[in-house]
């Protein structure tokens, strides 16, 4: 069962708040993505449970980066808590959002990052973000009515893996890398065939 609740996970710090507030949520309200920032975290609870919180219930952590977020060293524990995260699950979680031309360090230069910092290239990094988490649609769950209990265990499957293909066709159609691309054919192929063999 997924325990995604959210798109995105949204971590800046103090100084690019207002950024945040002006122009990417308004942006995320309008696309109605759900999001999550620090500000909803919930008071008397841990830090640490509450980050691990929303980057594995978000399906995108979006890191808002400025020279003032790589100078606060607490953020190192977000980016290394995404990233080791998406590496334990397969999945690829982390964007970074320019802010300003930054070198980034070694940690960050893994993800392909969207540079928010020339306003002439809002729309299609919107875009880009937008479209990073629109995930197909579940397929129609068929009738179970009638079925004996393997038979209603090999559709489930078969839905699962359904809804699976079609997610990695998606994170293939957005994927710009060639070796990541490479990877997606493999499990894309792995996927159909496990698929064709309940046919």
């Amino acid at each position: 069962m997924s325990t995604l609740i959210y798109d995105f996970f949204i971590s800046a710090v103090e100084a690019d708040q207002a950024w945040v507030q002006q122009h990417l949520l308004p942006i995320l309200t309008a696309a109605n993505k759900r999001y999550l920032t620090e500000a909803e975290f919930q008071p008397g609870q841990p830090r640490l449970l509450e980050l691990e919180r929303a980057i594995t219930h978000s399906e995108k952590t979006l890191l808002i980066l400025s020279a003032a977020y790589l100078q606060t060293d607490s953020n190192v524990i977000i980016d290394l808590f995404a990233m080791h995260y998406g590496l334990e699950t397969r999945t690829w979680p982390v964007i970074p959002l320019l802010l300003a031309k930054l070198e980034l360090p070694p940690r960050l230069r893994l993800v392909i990052p969207l540079d928010f910092s020339q306003a002439a290239a809002y729309p299609d990094n919107y875009r880009r973000l937008l479209n990073s988490t629109e995930l197909p649609s579940l397929p129609k769950p068929l009738p179970a009515q009638g079925l004996n209990p393997v038979q209603k265990l090999q559709l489930e499957r078969q839905q699962r893996l359904t809804h699976k293909l079609a997610r990695l066709q998606n994170q293939y159609d957005l994927e710009t890398r060639e070796e990541e691309k490479m990877r997606l054919e493999y499990l894309i192929k792995d996927t159909q065939a496990s698929l064709d063999a309940l046919s």
